[in-house]
């Protein structure tokens, strides 16, 4: 089993702020990515709820995106579904109303810094970053500000983020279910 949050959210092309997307890229490395993030250190490694967990945010599309956080719940607790979806909302509410912190907010921005930076190393890569952003309507000049820009955004950026679009008029969930077997 599984379960699939999906918030409908702006993307870089949509946003009404520029620092939007920008920090709604740093809510996944928050929350899941890292050994360190929430979601990791306290659902599986603490709580031993989840086996795995995930998240993402595409931003360079011209219309409007999905960030998704995928759980999958621990087989050897076997958690409910239900009590999944429970606690990952109690995180996303922390999150709400409390910014990260700032060694939180400099380990997602560093982690996805990084990323940007390795992933343009090679040139095939750099021409799917720049077909992103022709793609997505966005001048070319928003790739060389880009980490520039994501220095300057702040724990309460995430936090206003977080606040505005983690909603549940904004969300799709599904639940993940093993095929049950063929009965004759």
């Amino acid at each position: 089993p599984g379960l699939i949050l999906a918030f409908n959210v702006p993307s870089a092309a949509t946003a009404e702020a520029p620092h939007l997307p920008l920090a709604l890229r740093l809510i996944p490395q928050i929350l899941t990515e890292g050994f360190s993030s929430r979601m990791n250190a306290q659902l599986i490694r603490h709580e031993k709820m989840l086996s795995y967990v995930q998240s993402s945010y595409e931003p360079y599309r011209r219309g409007d995106t999905l960030l998704t956080l995928d759980a999958f719940p621990n087989p050897t607790t076997q958690p409910a579904l239900a009590d999944v979806e429970m606690r990952i909302w109690e995180m996303l509410e922390a999150l709400k109303s409390t910014p990260p912190t700032a060694a939180e907010l400099a380990r997602a921005k560093a982690r996805l810094i990084a990323s940007q930076v390795y992933v343009r190393d090679e040139l095939g890569a750099q021409a799917d970053a720049i077909g992103e952003f022709v793609g997505s309507g966005l001048p070319l000049t928003y790739l060389n500000d880009e980490i520039q820009a994501l220095q300057a955004v702040t724990a309460e950026d995430v936090q206003h983020a977080a606040q505005s679009l983690l909603t549940r008029e904004r969300l799709t969930i599904a639940h993940l279910q093993a095929k049950e077997a063929d009965h004759e």
